[in-house]
C-alpha cells in the first residue's frame, strides 16, 4: 500500500454510555479529513477492524464477548478504555492498547492511529506540525542511530516529541543519521561535539529561542552547515528575523513531506 493512500476502519464500541458515544462520534467525524478514517460500526455489517471496550463497566466486557461470538474471524485489535490498566486473559491473541480516561477526541485518534500502525502496518505520510497526531513509532528520544561512516548526519532541534518522531521516520528512511535536541542549550552542546551536515531548528524553544541559537551557531561557533528554521509563524517580520539570524532557509509549519524532501535535495544532494 502506498504511503499516501487513505483507509477507513470500522470501530465497534462496547459498553459505552450515550454521552461517551457522542464524544467518540465527534472524534470519528474529525478523522474524515485524515488518511486514517474511523467509522462507527453497526451490527449486521461486515466485521469491525477495531474495537473499543469500556473496562469500567461490566457491560463492556459482556458486549465484547457477545461480539466475538458473532464473528468468524480472529479477534480484532482492541482499545481498552478505563481508569486503570487491568489486563486480563480475555484479550489474548488480539493486538491491544490501553487508553486511560478521560475520553478526549485528540487522544482517541492518536491511540487509534497507534493501534492501526501496529496491527495493520498503515502509516501514511503526514504534514509535520507541532500538535500532530503521531501515526508511527520511532525512537525520537535523542539517541543516535547506528549508520555507516559515510552517512550524512542531521540534527533536529524541536521540543515537540511528535515532530521529532516523524522527522526521524522520514530522515532515516532516506538513509540519513539523525540526532535530536529539545532545547537551544542542548543543540549548542551537541554541535560542540559533533559535525552536522544539516540542522533543522525550531523557533519556539524552551530557554534560548531559535533565532538566538542560529546566531550563536553561525557567528560564535562558526558553523558552516546549513541551518533551516522551522516555525508556525509565517509573517514577513518572522522571516526577516530568520534571515538576520543567519539562517539558510525558513520553513513554515505545517511542513509537507514534499517540502522536506525538496529541502534535503537542496542542502544534502
Amino acid at each position: 500500500m502506498a504511503a499516501s493512500e487513505s483507509r477507513s476502519f470500522m470501530v465497534a464500541l462496547c459498553g459505552f454510555s450515550d454521552s461517551e458515544r457522542k464524544v467518540l462520534g465527534r472524534a470519528f467525524g474529525l478523522s474524515q479529513i485524515r488518511p486514517q478514517r474511523y467509522l462507527l460500526w453497526e451490527p449486521g455489517s461486515q466485521p469491525p477492524q477495531l474495537c473499543m471496550v469500556n473496562e469500567d463497566q461490566a457491560s463492556g466486557r459482556e458486549d465484547w464477548a457477545a461480539l466475538l461470538r458473532t464473528m468468524n474471524v480472529r479477534s480484532p485489535p482492541v482499545v481498552r478504555v478505563g481508569v486503570s490498566d487491568s489486563r486480563t486473559a480475555e484479550y489474548e491473541g488480539a493486538p491491544q492498547i490501553f487508553f486511560k480516561r478521560p475520553v478526549l477526541a485528540s487522544r482517541v485518534l492518536k491511540t487509534l492511529d497507534e493501534l492501526v500502525n501496529e496491527a495493520y502496518h498503515f502509516a501514511p505520510d503526514l504534514t509535520i506540525h507541532d500538535d500532530m497526531l503521531v501515526t508511527r513509532d520511532a525512537v525520537g528520544d535523542g539517541s543516535q542511530v547506528a549508520v555507516s561512516g559515510g552517512t550524512k548526519r542531521v540534527l533536529v532541534v524541536d521540543d515537540s516529541e511528535s515532530v521529532r518522531k516523524v522527522m526521524e521516520l522520514q530522515l532515516t528512511k532516506k538513509g540519513y543519521a539523525v540526532d535530536f535536541a529539545v532545547s537551544g542549550e542542548e543543540c549548542l552542546t551537541k554541535v560542540r561535539r559533533q559535525l552536522y551536515d544539516l540542522i533543522f531548528l525550531d523557533v519556539m524553544l524552551p530557554g534560548i529561542n531559535g533565532y538566538d541559537v542560529a546566531r550563536h551557531l553561525k557567528r560564535d561557533f562558526r558553523v558552516l552547515s546549513p541551518v533551516v528554521m522551522l516555525t508556525s509563524k509565517s509573517s514577513r517580520l518572522d522571516k526577516l528575523k530568520g534571515t538576520l539570524a543567519s539562517a539558510d532557509a525558513y520553513l513554515t509549519k505545517p511542513l509537507t513531506i514534499r517540502c522536506l524532501e525538496e529541502t534535503l535535495q537542496r542542502f544534502l544532494a
